[in-house]
């Protein structure tokens, strides 16, 4: 089996061959992830955003205008200025265009074949949401201005599911479709399950219906304790989850209620273990995860990879170390 296989059975549960393996960081994936692209012809007055900077410290923009800033450590940054935190500015806002030029171009000049293509649509509802709004002020107005929450939702919504169409339209050459959204704190989600089924829920069941009506997968990645929304994701028809502390979330919880019914990609807990843990605790947490988490039909793949490795104290020989780990357990359903 190639790669693409490998990942599309284990998502499947078609009993891949293997465990997949993501990792490009330590040369080797069965995933290319590309992401999608701002606008060609954008020319703000400020350095571009886009995703990951270089370690220079600064102040950056996005697309939707939101200003990010970096403080020279080797990871993302966060957003400090929001655009839209007074909604008096929406309706005179100069949102992206989603069919604007450059949008797919890594998608375009991709040429491989044999591994699983998954594409990327970062801060996807909630985080773009509390990204123009501000956070506190979103919480507030989640309860005090449903109104202009949902108005400012269902732009950000149309925007996802426009580009969406236009790759599946265009028979544009991807596997998967990725989106992230963090829910939770280490202790619970932001708001409550009945608040997050009366806003937001109905909004991810048409990106993951649109994304399945062109024969996509649908990604998600999510920090925090999101145990009591997973059923629902499931419910929605998300195809793989990545929960990235899974001690968080509790390893035999999760595999108790949810082995089979989703499949996970994640690695060993990026809270604990991946950072001090021995070779042995590594070793035992990745088998753990494994058995409750995925069976040799699939529902499991290993996602080892971070942009914050310098933020979280992860030389290359540690991260080489998990990786050799993990990929020594690849072939653990075959023992």
């Amino acid at each position: 089996m190639n790669s693409k296989e490998v990942i599309t059975r284990a998502l499947e549960f078609r009993s891949p061959n293997r465990i997949p393996i993501i990792c490009p960081s330590c040369g080797y994936t069965d995933v290319i992830n590309i992401q999608l692209k701002p606008d060609k012809n954008w020319c703000p007055n400020l350095p571009k955003f886009e995703f990951i900077n270089s370690k220079t410290p600064g102040n950056f923009i996005d697309e939707w205008g939101c200003i990010w800033t970096v403080t020279g450590k080797d990871n993302m940054g966060q957003v400090t200025g929001h655009p839209l935190v007074d909604f008096k500015y929406m309706e005179n806002y100069n949102f992206p265009n989603p069919y604007a030029p450059g949008r797919f171009e890594e998608i375009i000049n991709n040429n491989n074949d044999d591994k699983y293509i998954l594409f990327w649509i970062p801060f996807t509802l909630f985080e773009r949401l509390y990204m123009l709004h501000g956070f506190d002020k979103t919480m507030v107005d989640l309860y005090l201005d449903r109104k202009n929450i949902i108005q400012l939702l269902d732009i950000i919504l149309n925007f996802n599911l426009e580009v969406i169409d236009q790759i599946g339209k265009n028979n544009l050459k991807i596997d998967g479709i990725g989106i992230t959204d963090d829910w939770g704190t280490g202790q619970s989600t932001f708001i409550s399950l009945n608040l997050w089924r009366e806003i937001f829920k109905n909004k991810y069941k048409q990106i993951i219906d649109l994304s399945h009506k062109y024969g996509f997968h649908v990604w998600m990645h999510s920090d925090g304790k999101i145990n009591e929304f997973i059923p629902d994701f499931i419910e929605l028809g998300l195809d793989a989850i990545n929960l990235p502390s899974p001690k968080v979330v509790g390893i035999k919880e999760i595999g108790l209620n949810f082995n089979g019914k989703i499949c996970f990609f994640t690695g060993v807990d990026n809270q604990t273990t991946l950072i001090s843990g021995s070779k042995k605790e590594i070793e035992d947490e990745a088998k753990l995860i494994i058995k409750y988490w995925g069976s040799k039909k699939g529902g499991i793949i290993f996602y080892f990879d971070d942009d914050n490795w310098e933020a979280l104290g992860i030389n290359s020989e540690r991260k080489l170390t998990v990786f050799n780990i993990l990929k020594k357990l690849e072939d653990y359903f075959n023992y």
